[in-house]
């Protein structure tokens, strides 16, 4: 049987579009290549770990002892040469001593009260922390400075 319609391969008129569709592929690759180039690709940011602490290395007792007798030294120095009011002697006296425990017992006692030494079992803290209290914190008191200086001294050279 014939036919009156004459069929056409089905690849004859399609090679049109398909040069097209890969001209349209080349394009965008060429666009991408030349986009990319023109504009980085921005580096991912790394999370920033926070920055390690030196902790200086903790000192020895040797070392603590040395340290809060040279300031007693210096103490006594200005105490001498009258740079320093008594009342400031005692006061920066009950500091050192104070510092130099928590130093070297891990015990804050620098905020502590009079009482709250007393518990802490320290009978040498508490002498001297009891001794310094009247000079420390009356309007008129009669103390021997040096020979207060000399105990303190005493007591850190002598701490265990």
């Amino acid at each position: 049987m014939k036919l009156s319609v004459d069929l056409q391969d089905p690849y004859s008129y399609m090679i049109l579009w398909v040069i097209l569709a890969g001209a349209l592929f080349l394009a965008v690759l060429v666009a991408q290549i030349i986009f990319r180039k023109k504009n980085p690709k921005p580096k991912k940011e790394k999370k920033k770990k926070p920055p390690k602490i030196k902790t200086p290395p903790k000192k020895t007792l040797m070392q603590l002892k040395q340290s809060y007798a040279a300031e007693l030294a210096n103490l006594e120095y200005r105490v001498a040469t009258q740079k320093v009011t008594i009342r400031a002697a005692y006061q920066e006296m009950s500091l050192i001593i104070r510092k130099f425990v928590a130093e070297a017992t891990g015990i804050r006692v620098d905020d502590y009260t009079l009482e709250e030494i007393s518990r802490l079992r320290m009978p040498i803290l508490y002498s001297l922390v009891q001794e310094y209290y009247e000079p420390e914190f009356a309007k008129y008191a009669i103390s021997d400075v040096q020979n207060s200086i000399k105990k303190t001294r005493r007591a850190i050279l002598g701490w265990y």
